[in-house]
């Protein structure tokens, strides 16, 4: 059974509960148990589909952190979320230079197996953008 089966608590409490002893002031996606992470992305996706279904929802707007640099986990991670979110429009953004320097452009236009695919698997194309 799910340690947050129990819906009860509108303000997440029941989540805090089923985390680990607070042992710093950061908690991290990564160090989250897959069952956490799955109730999250559930809660959130029901969250959301009521403005979907009345079509008021645009899109989805992944925007990470500046920290979040260039790198195949962090273009993992946001095939995860995609994963997470499939069904709903998705726009990313992205807030640290990485991602807009000459090596990503490279990598955009030849990594063919990795990038290119997974963004057709979602029935879309990577787009170039410029940082203001």
């Amino acid at each position: 059974m799910c340690c947050c089966a129990r819906r009860d608590a509108a303000d997440g409490s029941d989540l805090r509960k089923a985390l680990p002893p607070k042992e710093k002031s950061n908690l991290y996606y990564r160090e989250l148990s897959d069952e956490i992470r799955r109730e999250l992305w559930q809660r959130f996706r029901s969250g959301l589909e009521p403005l979907r279904r009345s079509g008021k929802l645009g899109v989805v707007l992944l925007q990470f952190a500046p920290w979040f640099v260039f790198g195949r986990e962090s273009f993992e991670h946001i095939l995860h979320c995609a994963d997470m979110l499939e069904g709903f429009p998705l726009a990313v953004e992205f807030r640290n230079k990485s991602w807009f320097g000459e090596k990503t452009r490279s990598w955009w236009s030849t990594s063919r197996r990795g990038s290119l695919r997974a963004f057709r698997r979602y029935g879309r194309s990577p787009a170039p953008i410029s940082p203001f």
